[in-house]
């Protein structure tokens, strides 16, 4: 980086930090003020969706450009001649540039009209006008940004032909760190390293005319087939085609949502309404209350991570499951459960448990496609074991209550969890090696942790004893489940509190060792995590308004309704319909589209409001995870990529999708019983209600 980039880049990262370690002490506050002297601080939840929401997701989306975390699907471009990955990565970024203008042009015209008439929260008084002028701001920044990365890839492509290339940078200069010679940074617009794609000798390679053709080409056709559309929802169906070949050019995932919905929407209804989306979009998608959670979460995994809490979860899964074939893999996925239950975010419990439990795994000798496949399902409970986000998202819609909507996920989440336990213990009996058994228990990195005659008997003290290591996640399950159920927090504050109970757990846990470096370094690297999936999320917004403008989401659940099918073939026909969309949606947008469509065809067919929310929010999970865009395998690849993780081995991404093809059936199994016994979600939040007397809402 320049000197400009670094000091900008400290800047932006410092400022969106400290924005999310305050808005947490905000809500807390506020939530504590109101519970116990009933003196609320005025305007909190206005304050949060209109100040620090923006502020912490859009300043955090330059940062995210500069040190390269933006979600980039580079399947294909790895495949790619060296010159043809550039080409694509310069299309990229000129793409990027030119939706960031788009942005920041109309976000000041609608930040000015706000000006104009002194804009302020709908419902109290709060002044929300200046924050507007964030999105200008920071999508201009964005802008420069990728321009910036164009020109420093056209350098260095002028700079080979006299030999000059640096073998430990990136396309556009950027580092990369000393294990990074095989494969590209699939969360950033990086690229293998400098000497493949750019020969050291005098020849220039050219770029792949049969690539670029194809590339381009399927673009022109999507453009064409988009503007020839006899009927706006083909248009619509064009514009996802052209989204997934966007994708596959290696542009961000952001971007590729963006420019098929912006395009797609002026061809079906002109300049006016896609004016409108590009000036609201960026703030309308961030500026949500109920979202706060995200940074929270994603702040708590970090937290959990730098304390070193969630390492000791392994220790104890040693302890307790190291006996049995798969022990640890065991051990991780009832520590996912756990996990879940703390963070109730799949995405901050993915980063949490990468990174503490891939080296686990790794060095008691896992093959590893079976330590990432672990990490990768465990996280599949993330948004059904309380508190969780999508279900409180699903009670608003739906209009049920948040409390039964939340429990009535526990108990599947914890059956998923046992499943998934069950088989990785059905593959130690059947295939040893997979678990660090057997000969392959020879190789492990470290031994210490290889289950074979050598290591030292466990005892039932020692296993006990373990447990008092893990205390903090007790403390945090009293404040998260008796803070909601005692009525001091609703499910959303629970995030900030919890939060704050990690802040503290991590300052306790790391005294004498620089505790508060620990907690800025947390506060810091949620920064880019956070303002990455907040980016996607305004893409997902975009692609939302396409498919609303064209009609194409009621066409498809119509199809399904109008089939005449059973109770069972109904949900059957679902489980496909919502495993296709994962491939191209997030969780949110998926429910934002069928649910409202789909909630009056329930009653009819006899689905349970509370059993169907449990059921769409385990399909979103199943989302995040189906390639080609579900970002839970790009993430742990991203986790994996690090020296400190893989402990020297190579996970690539065809090892992440083999990995998938082993666990995904259990979970569609789990699917199939959830469709066959629709008790298993109602069982628990009747018996709170009838032991309690009610839950709350």
């Amino acid at each position: 980086m320049s000197t400009f980039t670094k000091v900008l880049d400290r800047w932006l990262t410092v400022t969106t930090a400290a924005a999310i370690i305050v808005m947490m002490l905000h809500i807390v506050t506020h939530a504590l003020a109101r519970s116990i002297f009933h003196a609320p601080i005025y305007g909190t939840n206005e304050i949060v969706e209109y100040w620090y929401l923006p502020i912490v997701a859009l300043l955090g989306i330059p940062a995210a450009q500069l040190q390269k975390e933006h979600i980039t699907v580079t399947m294909a471009i790895e495949r790619a001649k060296p010159a043809t990955a550039a080409v694509f990565t310069v299309f990229a970024c000129l793409l990027g540039a030119l939706v960031s203008i788009a942005f920041a042009w109309f976000g000041l015209s609608k930040a000015l009209e706000n000006t104009a008439i002194g804009s302020t929260a709908d419902v109290s008084d709060v002044i929300t006008w200046p924050v507007y002028y964030l999105v200008p701001v920071v999508f201009v920044l964005l802008a420069v940004l990728y321009i910036f990365d164009v020109v420093a890839i056209l350098r260095r492509r002028t700079k080979v032909g006299g030999g000059e290339v640096n073998e430990n940078t990136d396309l556009t200069g950027a580092p990369l760190p000393p294990d990074d010679s095989s494969s590209a940074n699939i969360t950033g617009t990086g690229h293998p390293k400098a000497t493949k794609l750019f020969p050291t000798d005098s020849r220039r390679e050219r770029p792949g005319v049969l690539a670029l053709t194809i590339g381009f080409g399927l673009v022109a056709v999507c453009l064409i087939g988009l503007f020839t559309s006899p009927s706006a929802a083909i248009g619509g169906a064009w514009c996802i085609g052209m989204m997934l070949v966007l994708l596959f050019l290696s542009v961000p995932v952001a971007i590729a949502l963006s420019v098929p919905s912006i395009i797609g929407v002026y061809a079906v209804s002109g300049i006016p309404a896609t004016m409108n989306i590009l000036s609201t979009a960026p703030f309308s998608a961030v500026s949500d209350w109920s979202m706060s959670v995200l940074p929270m979460f994603i702040f708590m995994g970090m937290l959990l991570t730098q304390s070193g809490l969630s390492g000791k979860v392994y220790r104890v899964a040693d302890h307790w499951f190291s006996w049995l074939p798969g022990g640890i893999g065991i051990g991780t996925t009832f520590a996912g459960a756990g996990l879940s239950a703390v963070t109730g975010s799949t995405i901050g419990m993915t980063y949490a448990l990468g990174r503490a439990g891939i080296p686990e795994m790794l060095k008691a000798g896992y093959d590893r496609r079976m330590a990432v496949g672990t990490i990768m399902v465990s996280g599949m409970t993330g948004n059904l074991i309380p508190p969780s986000i999508l279900m409180v998202v699903y009670a608003g819609i739906a209009s049920v209550p948040v409390g039964p909507a939340l429990m009535a996920g526990a108990l599947p989440g914890i059956v998923l969890a046992v499943c998934f336990a069950a088989f990785i213990f059905a593959l130690g009996v059947v295939a040893p090696k997979l678990v660090g058994r057997g000969q392959n228990a020879q190789t492990a990195t470290d031994r210490t942790y290889a289950t074979d005659t050598t290591r030292p008997t466990t005892t039932w003290r020692d296993r006990f004893t373990s447990l008092t290591g893990i205390w903090g996640f007790a403390v945090i399950l009293v404040v998260l489940f008796g803070g909601m159920f005692s009525g001091i927090f609703t499910p959303t504050e629970a995030g900030a509190a919890a939060a704050l109970c990690s802040l503290l757990l991590c300052l306790w846990e790391k005294r004498g060792e620089q505790p508060w470096r620990k907690v800025a370094e947390s506060a810091m690297d949620t920064v880019a995590a956070t303002s990455a999936i907040f980016f996607i999320m305004i893409g997902a917004t975009m692609l939302t308004s396409l498919l609303a403008i064209t009609g194409l989401a009621p066409i498809l659940t119509g199809l399904i309704t109008d089939l005449g099918l059973s109770r069972i073939g109904f949900l059957l026909v679902l489980i496909v319909l919502y495993i296709v969309m994962g491939m191209f949606f997030d969780t949110l947008s998926m429910m934002l589209l069928t649910i409202p469509i789909l909630l009056p065809t329930l009653e009819t067919m006899g689905v349970s409001p509370l059993w169907f929310g449990v059921f769409v929010v385990l399909l979103g999970e199943f989302a995040m995870v189906t390639p080609p865009v579900g970002i839970i395998p790009y993430i742990v690849h991203s986790i994996a990529k690090n020296s400190e993780v893989n402990l020297g081995a190579t996970v690539t991404l065809r090892d992440i999708f083999i990995s998938l093809l082993w666990f995904l059936p259990v979970g569609v199994i789990f699917l199939i019983l959830m469709v066959a016994v629709p008790g298993m979600t109602e069982w628990l939040p009747d018996l709170i209600s009838r032991t309690s007397g009610g839950m709350p809402g």
